[in-house]
């Protein structure tokens, strides 16, 4: 009650001083070149060799929920992990965790979330202005572990735009049925002379989700649920931003600190007992939920921003960008901490963009980024290590009379520091792993090619050298967010070296007054490619917390009644390995949206969308697990004066291209529709909004998704919310 009530004051304080001195003017400083963009470039989307996409955070403000994950899900080319409400991560192109970015306005989110797909990203949804999309080669610029893509998150923690003398900024709240839960928000930016100050809050509290039928799929384990409410799936969020920013006439200097905290709930352990065998030889499992399980975590940042413009001979700008972190979780069973998870880190990012000449373009860059790493507790499966990341990158461009050509390089050097912990007194290891250090190397290249004033084609081709992180080299121990044992090869014998990846892209791409889309068809070649697998494996837990893994067919009476004999129990999970092949991804996106009508600044467009992935182990010749199956969209938007509908149709097709010990996913559709309508109150706007999702209550359980057979996506619901600009 004090925390909300506190949060009540703090945005009626904002609300109270927007209102009180609100002045609508221009920008004393021309800052747009330090606009903050995935490329230290500026330019449009059709600029570009590889797909681009910005989202305006008022255009997403329909469909954002509750994770980040979930709120880019149906974009094209973008998937969700699909977690429980409190934690999803993007997958672009199939691909997810250490190979896509997650950026925070250009800087890594420096949490724990790309070392398990139960961990919360530490940013919300509902805090930013804007999110850019980038897929294909040159997300290399960011690092080989964005080989997949980057999903870079804008809000102004620190301000660069502003009015110039005054404030303005906004109050939100809504209240979603889905979950019984409110999110309010609020955010002002006051300028005095060549000062901007910020300040963002959030506060979100929601009870479990409401789904249709039963959350497991497994009649035994339905038999302890209750049918149309997902237990344990509430989410309860807190976010405070503050910054500031010092302009002068050539650059701007700007500072912030935020707290995020977030506790949310990932249902009950499912326990499993193997009783034995069948007249048949098949197993005979007992399966019970057991401890409640919930993650309680937070984060204090620091993000320092700076740029200069002609900072030297022959450059146009300079951008400096500095995240230090410091974040911690904790992992409870029925309220008590098992495991505890913590990062403490900081990322630096060095760009300067040249002078732009009638031949050349670009900019040359340097990033810098430590960590230390750390899980502690029962369950612990990540040793304590020490990572540090070294980089050199440049990107230019040269224009020729019908094309031009776009060239990137970065090389990059990674060094992981593991030490001992608690598992090891169980094991008598005595001295840890050896340190992994490795160089990469990555190139690209690619042409724009212009077919009209607002179409062009895009082709390019990159060479990225992905070196590995340290849960891929040094995983070992039970890990509750996969309900699995996690292993790594790379200890016994599988010297993990580096991914080498081919990547190729062509698309055409075009936007234009009654038409708008693109087309792309891409592939993706990697050798030795590290992926975690389901084996045939089980995980025997012993009195003295170490693990006995043994292939399931090798588990007979004689071992179960040796066991007994010992007085361990037949308690297991199953057995999760990162083991190294050679693989093979390969698909293809379009989208069209056309102008079926338009008066004045009425409109109404419709069209559709269609997105594939595939993804195979070439050594093994089998499916590579958990890549998202083809997917089929259709969408409408209508705005007449102050009113817009949206509305989007999804069909999701089921998953048969599966991997071993993998089950099907059956198809299900997804109906959204939205309605805003913008008003003006007191010489201030304003907006009402009103959502329905899933309003075919499909039960929909996404092949991502580590626990499709226990989790489903929530049911049908209706957000109604309430946005008052000042």
């Amino acid at each position: 009650m004090l925390q909300r009530n506190l949060f009540i004051f703090c945005v009626s304080t904002v609300l109270g001083l927007g209102l009180a001195t609100s002045v609508r003017a221009e920008m004393v400083f021309d800052l747009e070149d330090f606009e903050v963009r995935g490329f230290g470039l500026p330019g449009a989307a059709l600029d570009y060799a590889q797909p681009v996409k910005e989202l305006n955070g008022r255009d997403l403000r329909p469909q954002i929920t509750v994770s980040l994950g979930d709120s880019l899900d149906g974009q094209l080319g973008i998937s969700s992990t699909s977690y429980f409400p409190g934690a999803s991560r993007p997958i672009l192109r199939g691909f997810t965790n250490d190979r896509i970015r997650v950026l925070s306005n250009g800087l890594d989110t420096l949490d724990a979330s790309i070392g398990s797909h139960d961990h919360p990203v530490g940013l919300d949804p509902n805090m930013m202005d804007s999110v850019e999309i980038i897929r294909g080669p040159a997300t290399l610029l960011y690092g080989s572990n964005a080989m997949g893509g980057v999903v870079n998150v804008i809000d102004s923690r620190v301000p660069i735009t502003g009015p110039a003398q005054g404030s303005e900024g906004h109050v939100r709240g809504q209240y979603s049925s889905v979950a019984d839960g409110w999110t309010g928000s609020g955010k002002v930016i006051h300028s005095e002379n060549r000062f901007l100050f910020t300040g963002s809050l959030l506060w979100r509290d929601h009870g479990d989700v409401r789904i249709p039928g039963f959350a497991a799929t497994d009649p035994e384990l339905q038999a302890q649920q209750e049918s149309g409410r997902s237990e344990n799936s509430f989410v309860k969020t807190r976010e405070a931003v503050f910054g500031t920013t010092a302009r002068f006439e050539r650059g701007f200097v700007g500072l912030s600190y935020s707290r995020y905290e977030t506790e949310y709930g990932l249902g009950r352990e499912a326990e499993q007992d193997f009783e034995g065998r069948d007249a048949e030889g098949n197993p005979i499992i007992e399966r019970e939920l057991d401890d409640l399980v919930t993650i309680d975590g937070w984060q204090n940042r620091f993000d320092l921003h700076a740029g200069l413009k002609q900072p030297m001979p022959g450059f146009e700008s300079l951008r400096l960008r500095i995240g230090a972190a410091n974040y911690r979780h904790g992992e409870f069973e029925d309220g008590i901490e098992g495991t505890t998870f913590k990062n403490r880190g900081w990322e630096a990012r060095l760009e300067l963009a040249q002078e732009v000449r009638d031949w050349i373009e670009g900019a040359v860059g340097l990033q810098a980024s430590r960590n230390r790493f750390s899980a502690t507790g029962d369950e612990a499966f990540l040793r304590p290590t020490t990572n540090l990341k070294l980089a050199a990158f440049v990107f230019e461009e040269l224009p020729f009379e019908h094309f031009k050509l776009q060239l990137g390089a970065r090389i990059e050097h990674t060094s992981i520091k593991p030490e001992l912990f608690e598992r090891d007194d169980i094991t008598g290891a005595t001295t840890p792993p050896d340190r992994y250090r490795k160089w990469g190397a990555n190139g690209s290249v690619g042409a724009v090619i212009p077919v009209s004033e607002t179409a062009a084609i895009r082709s390019t081709f990159a060479y990225t050298e992905r070196l590995m992180s340290a849960q891929e080299l040094y995983a070992n121990g039970p890990h509750i967010g996969t309900f699995s044992y996690e292993i790594s090869d790379h200890p016994f014998g599988g010297n993990f070296d580096r991914e080498r990846s081919y990547n190729w892209d062509i698309g055409l791409q075009w936007n234009n007054d009654r038409m708008r889309g693109e087309v792309a068809i891409f592939a993706n070649r990697i050798r030795d490619y590290v992926a975690l697998r389901v084996t045939d494996e089980l995980a025997f837990e012993n009195e003295d917390e170490s693990f006995t893994l043994i292939p399931e067919s090798q588990v007979d009476e004689a071992f179960l009644q040796d066991r007994e004999a010992a007085g361990e129990d037949n308690e297991f999970i199953g057995v999760t390995r990162y083991i190294q092949s050679n693989a093979l991804y390969y698909g293809a996106e379009a989208e069209l949206m056309l102008r079926i009508w338009e008066a004045e600044t009425n409109h109404f467009d419709f069209g559709g969308m269609v997105d594939f992935v595939r993804a195979r182990d070439r050594d093994a010749g089998e499916n590579i697990p958990r890549i998202p199956p083809m997917r089929a969209g259709l969408k409408g938007e209508f705005r007449m004066a102050n009113t817009a509908i949206e509305s989007r149709l999804m069909r999701v097709f089921s998953q048969t291209h599966t991997a071993p010990s993998e089950t099907e996913t059956r198809a299900y559709t997804m109906l959204t529709i939205a309605v805003t309508q913008r008003f003006n109150w007191n010489q201030h706007n304003g907006s009402i909004f009103l959502r329905g999702e899933n309003l075919l209550n499909s039960e929909a359980r996404p092949h991502t998704s580590f626990i499709k057979d226990l989790q489903p996506l929530p049911g049908r619901g209706v957000t109604v919310g309430l946005q008052l600009d000042f």
